[in-house]
Order: C-alpha cells, then structure tokens, then sequence
C-alpha cells in the first residue's frame, strides 16, 4: 500500500513539473523577444552618445539571425557585457576584485576567531572601556566611513600593555576586515588617511592637486606603498612620494599587482614589519 501510495506521489509530483516547466517555457518564449530588446537597449547605453543609434541597428540586426529565443537573450546579454568592459575595460577585473575581497576577508575572519576572541577578553581584562576604537576615513568616491580596530588606548590616553603588543604585531587591524565585508575597503588599495589630512600646516590635495584621485578605488588594508617596505615620514617629500606610489597603483591596477602586494605585504610582516 505504502509504495501505490508513494508510486502516484512521484507520477504526480512528475506531472505537476512538467505542467510548471511548460508553463515557464511558453513564459519565457512569449518574453523573450521583449528581455532581449531591453538588454540591447542596456547595451547600447553604455556607448557613447555619438554611436548609440549605429549599435543600436546594428546589434538589433543581429539578433535577427541568431535562431532559438534562448540564444537570443543570451547573446543580447553578452552585448551588455561587451559594451561595459569598452566603457571600462578594468570593470571585470574590479568585480573579480570585489570578489576575492568577500571570500578572502571572510575566510581570514573565521580562521582568526579564536584570536579575536581572546584578544576581546584581554582588552576586557587589561581594564574599562570599550572593545573597539572607530575614526572616520575617507573611502571610495569621497565617501566617509567609519574605520574598525581593537582600542589600545587606555582612558589616560596612553597605550595600555595590551595595546601596546596589539600594535606592534598589526592585530588590532584584523578588525578592519569585517570593513572589506562591508565594502567600506579592500583587501589592497591605498590606505586610508584621515580625512582633510595636512603636512606642515599644508593640505595633502595642496602638495599634491591630483590627491583626490586616490579615492577613485576603496582603500587598502595593505597597499603598495606599505609592501615597498618604506615607512615614510610626514614631511611634505616624504607625503608626496607615498602619494606618487598611491597614484601609480590607482593608475596601474590588475589583479597581478594586487597579488605581488599581498604577497611582499605578507613578506614584510613576517620579516619584522612594523604593521601595515
């Protein structure tokens, strides 16, 4: 009785998908026509405005001679892709960017939980206040955002004996890894600094007018100035060559470059850096 039973659940559970599957494909089939249009008319955005009405036909002719609905949207979807990348041509490189940055911010997070939790407990037991410090920093585009470190300042002001091991090993950094979560940073990009910063009484955008530039990406947790090794001083020459090589990156980004910078970064911590 008990396999009838379950034998007609499967014979209707097979009936009911095939029906839903059918429904779907006369869907798709009736929209087709119109999500391929609306792809192209995407596509064609993206161009310049000169050109738009040549893509226009010219991508809408095509169509007409790719058989099937299916390949149709797929094609008019590759159309999209294709006149994103020569709007910019790093665009794909930046996704993968953005990418790498949720799977490696995430995987470095639960593989360190077991040291942010103790390094929780001692800032707890070492004395009052709270777990985190926060500073505001610029980020991508010039937007503000709040910046996420274990404290290592006791209420005097001064470093706390925690604090001061914190410091020197960057472990009060790996909290800015839940910010690269966020999308606040990057695993790499220029690092952040603070907002309207001055050298000498005079304005970083002042010693450099294309300052600003390096806002265009997210900052770094570690960025190629800090993997050169170079600990620069906050005199107006030494600002402006961290910034020189601040822009170099921002002008010459790849996915290459990224994975050199981890890599020295990595290099010079494990041979007495002194934190990113």
């Amino acid at each position: 009785m008990g396999t009838i039973v379950l034998a007609t659940l499967i014979g209707i559970t097979g009936l009911f998908g095939a029906a839903l599957a059918k429904i779907l494909a006369d869907e798709f089939k009736a929209w087709a026509p119109e999500i391929a249009r609306r792809l192209v008319a995407a596509a064609v955005r993206w161009m310049p405005l000169v050109e738009r009405e040549r893509w226009q036909e010219e991508w809408s002719y095509h169509l007409t001679k790719v058989p099937g609905d299916l390949s149709k949207v797929l094609v008019a979807a590759g159309f999209v892709v294709a006149a994103i990348r020569s709007e910019n041509p790093k665009i794909v490189s930046f996704s993968v960017k953005r990418a790498l940055d949720l799977v490696g911010s995430i995987s470095i997070l639960l593989v360190v939980s077991p040291l942010l939790l103790a390094v929780a407990a001692l800032i707890k037991f070492d004395g009052a206040g709270p777990l985190f410090f926060h500073s505001y920093r610029w980020g991508k585009n010039g937007r503000v955002f709040k910046v996420v470190k274990f404290r290592t300042l006791g209420a005097d002001g001064r470093l706390t004996r925690i604090g001061a091991i914190l410091r020197r090993t960057s472990v009060d950094e790996l909290p800015q890894f839940w910010n690269v979560v966020r999308g606040d940073m990057s695993l790499v990009g220029p690092r952040y600094l603070p907002i309207d910063p001055i050298a000498d009484g005079i304005p970083f955008d002042e010693l450099v007018p294309e300052y600003h530039l390096r806002h265009t990406v997210r900052p770094g947790i570690t960025g190629l100035a800090q993997s050169s090794g170079r600990h620069f001083s906050h005199t107006p020459a030494a600002l402006r060559a961290r910034l020189a090589i601040d822009l170099h990156y921002v002008e010459n980004f790849s996915l290459k470059l990224d994975l050199r910078i981890m890599t020295d970064t990595v290099r010079q911590e494990l041979y007495g850096g002194t934190g990113f």
